[in-house]
């Protein structure tokens, strides 16, 4: 039986999950959750520099991002970044880069997933879907 992305995303604790294998219906269930959606693609992406630069575009980080881990961590715990009832980043593409950068991905992930978790204090809904080959052995669990 297809459960609905929006009931899905909706009851899900906030945190890191595996990505389902088409985004586009969760990305659909966001939207009209009111989220932001940000498609985190990595397909290219093989060091700290560059994930961190894509982050900077791709999760819409404020002018002021420093481009280092602890710039980051603040950036995505920024009231102001901050502004929808929740967000879902779709960190994608990224086998090249856990396999060459295999901590960074793991310290990316790190900080993501402590935001999620100071998030759900503020009753903000912040979702990671991750594509499994992508997550340098992080153990994620499903929406499915």
């Amino acid at each position: 039986m297809k459960r609905d992305w929006a009931m899905r995303l909706a009851a899900a604790t906030n945190g890191l999950y595996a990505a389902p294998r088409l985004a586009g219906p969760a990305r659909l269930a966001a939207r009209s959750l009111g989220w932001r959606w940000h498609d985190l693609d990595l397909a290219d992406v093989h060091d700290k520099d560059s994930l961190l630069a894509r982050c900077a575009g791709r999760l819409a980080l404020p002018a002021y991002f420093g481009r280092n881990w602890d710039a980051l961590a603040e950036c995505v715990r920024d009231p102001a970044w901050m502004v929808a009832p929740g967000a879902a980043i779709w960190w994608h593409g990224g086998a090249a880069l856990a396999h060459a950068a295999a901590q960074e991905v793991t310290t990316a992930l790190e900080i993501l997933a402590d935001a999620a978790r100071e998030w759900r204090g503020e009753a903000r809904a912040f979702i990671v879907l991750v594509e499994p080959v992508s997550a340098a052995g992080t153990a994620l669990a499903s929406l499915d």
